[in-house]
């Protein structure tokens, strides 16, 4: 019996001691385990975070996309409208001189009198001018290249190979007035980038004429950026 309990007291403190590693194990596992899953949790939460904030920065940018195409096309309707409106107080302006001189006078000088009317006239802050040109293709009025007034420009081609007073009688012919755009490098330009150009041309039927005005598209796009940039500032 004095053999048998220390040999007892042995197993039982190294039952105890064991006991005690593997508590301490679970403890250690079990505080591992709890870790793990928090850091998972807190890598879900950012995860989940970045996504929103990668969401709020896509509507952002679709909202700031949709604004600016929204802004370009009212801009470029507006451009549209103003080239229309400046031809039609052009055309008014003919046919009341060729109203009230007909019968008056030779047609000739009724011609020279309605030319001479619009050569220095000017608009769009000094860049817009009206253009008088015949059926045939023959240029009337081109009051920045007077030189050009006489000749047939009839298979005059842009740059990028468009026809535009071919394209511009078409619409006379086709439609009575309308719209065109070719591409042209700006005057002055140190560069030979080219530039879209709209014109508006509406006939003039005493004369077989017709009578249009243009303007680069691209004054309406610095003209969306200074909306854009002037909107924002008034946001902050």
């Amino acid at each position: 019996m004095t053999t048998v309990r220390p040999i007892y007291t042995a197993v039982t403190r190294s039952l105890l001691f064991l006991m005690l590693i593997l508590s301490a194990l679970f403890v250690i596992v079990y505080f591992v385990y709890v870790s793990v899953e928090q850091y998972n949790q807190m890598q879900l939460k950012k995860e989940k975070e970045r996504l929103a904030v990668q969401e709020q920065l896509r509507q952002r940018l679709d909202g700031t996309i949709d604004y600016i195409n929204l802004v370009r096309r009212d801009n470029v309707n507006r451009l549209n409208d103003l080239l229309k409106e400046r031809v039609y107080e052009a055309y008014n302006i003919a046919s009341v001189i060729y109203n009230e001189s007909k019968g008056k006078m030779p047609d000739e000088s009724i011609k020279r009198l309605i030319k001479e009317s619009f050569r220095n006239l000017r608009f769009f802050n000094g860049r817009g001018y009206f253009f008088i040109a015949d059926l045939s293709g023959k240029e009337i009025l081109y009051p920045v290249s007077p030189d050009k007034e006489g000749l047939n420009l009839y298979n005059l081609t842009d740059p990028k190979g468009n026809y535009p007073v071919q394209d511009e009688i078409s619409v006379i012919k086709n439609y009575g007035e309308g719209f065109v755009t070719n591409y042209w490098p700006k005057p002055y330009s140190k560069d030979d980038k080219l530039f879209p150009k709209t014109s508006f041309v509406k006939e003039f039927k005493p004369f077989g004429w017709f009578i249009g005005t243009g303007e680069y598209l691209d004054n309406i796009e610095l003209d969306v950026q200074r909306t854009v940039l002037n909107n924002k500032i008034g946001r902050a």
